[in-house]
């Protein structure tokens, strides 16, 4: 994930918050949002092994679809070739 501008220690409150586990990056000045073309926020990237991105969610999506989504990733993802982590 990456945050865009805002305020650092609302970042860091809403990560404890919401219990989040993987990364968050923090773009101060916007430029990784340019460059990626972030519209708006939420904005959700999925990309497949070797960072090919196959779609882009906008705004708020549900729990059940954004596993939906994230099970379609993983089965393409296998299809090209990547293998997950023993134990995942």
């Amino acid at each position: 994930a990456v945050a865009i501008r805002g305020d650092r220690a609302g970042l860091r409150s809403a990560i404890r918050g919401h219990g989040w586990r993987f990364p968050v990056g923090y773009d101060s000045d916007g430029v990784v949002a340019n460059l990626y073309g972030v519209a708006v926020c939420p904005q959700i990237t999925l990309a497949t092994t070797g960072g090919i991105v196959t779609k882009n969610l906008i705004g708020s999506v549900s729990t059940a679809r954004l596993r939906a989504e994230l099970r379609g990733l993983v089965a393409l993802s296998v299809r090209r070739g990547w293998r997950p982590p023993r134990g995942a």
